[in-house]
């Protein structure tokens, strides 16, 4: 669960936008199954300006990223079809100027059963209850270089599909 929606009172946990520093408005795909955690947080980030694309699957994010180019990618680990660590080798192996861009959202780590391929991963991970606040510095740290306006892959290119 994202915090902001348990806490509405904390003004750290739902920023208005522009209070917890400039972050250029970038494509983000968020991949979260919890359909009202996925909603409050894509609508928080389309606030800040951000363009987002939320899917709820491993299945609806692959379908997403061999059509778009994404400067973050919101991950959640746990999801219904499969693993959200399988979906990042499939990122690796299929778009490997991406994962730089991803960003692991989970529950409780120290029992995680990835937990080895989270820390050899060295991506953020961001722990729910996730802080807005959070969201927004770890998108700050891997977004660098894509600017507001989406770029789609190019046909040309060498990827499969």
């Amino acid at each position: 669960m994202i915090a902001a929606m348990a806490d509405a009172e904390d003004t750290d946990r739902i920023a208005p936008p522009g209070s917890i520093g400039r972050i250029e408005p970038c494509p983000i795909l968020l991949v979260e199954d919890d359909a009202s955690a996925r909603d409050f947080l894509a609508e928080a980030l389309r606030l800040h300006g951000h363009e987002v694309d939320a899917v709820g699957s491993c299945l609806q994010a692959r379908e997403k990223l061999a059509s778009g180019l994404y400067s973050s990618i919101l991950l959640d680990v746990v999801l219904p079809d499969t693993s959200g660590i399988f979906l990042y080798y499939g990122i690796k192996a299929r778009w490997p100027d991406l994962v730089s861009r991803v960003i692991f959202m989970t529950g409780a780590i120290e029992r995680h059963p990835h937990l080895g391929v989270l820390r050899q991963a060295e991506r953020p991970v961001l722990l729910k209850p996730i802080r807005f606040s959070e969201v927004l510095q770890a998108i700050r740290e891997v977004s660098g270089g894509i600017s507001q306006t989406r770029r789609t892959r190019s046909l040309t290119s060498n990827e499969p599909g």
